[in-house]
């Protein structure tokens, strides 16, 4: 979109709330890093933390899903685009792709 900068959409996992509210859907969508892998997220829902972890770690437990840690709980991945790919639902996206538990997301 027109007059945004990256630093406008980058995903600060220490600043998102974790549990409450619903589903937020991101227009032009946010982005994030794996490594040296730019991933653009689009659709994310607060979730509960099995327990604490740094924010911007995927958290362990969660098959076929995404769930990253914040500063006050956890946000689900629902839909994300890889480097060159499409938009897709994050477990299609984990089919063809591995972020291990622990993983930062920067």
């Amino acid at each position: 979109a027109a007059g945004l900068r990256p630093s406008d959409t980058a995903v600060g996992f220490a600043q998102h709330g974790g549990v409450g509210g619903g589903c937020v859907i991101l227009r032009f969508g946010a982005h994030t890093f794996f490594g040296d892998q730019h991933l653009k997220i689009f659709q994310i829902k607060p979730s509960r933390a099995p327990q604490p972890a740094e924010p911007g770690t995927v958290l362990a437990g969660f098959h076929n899903e995404l769930r990253i840690a914040t500063g006050d709980g956890a946000v689900t991945i629902d839909e994300i685009q890889g480097p060159g790919g499409r938009r897709m639902p994050t477990a299609e996206f984990l089919r063809g792709r591995s972020i291990p538990p622990g993983a930062r997301l920067e």
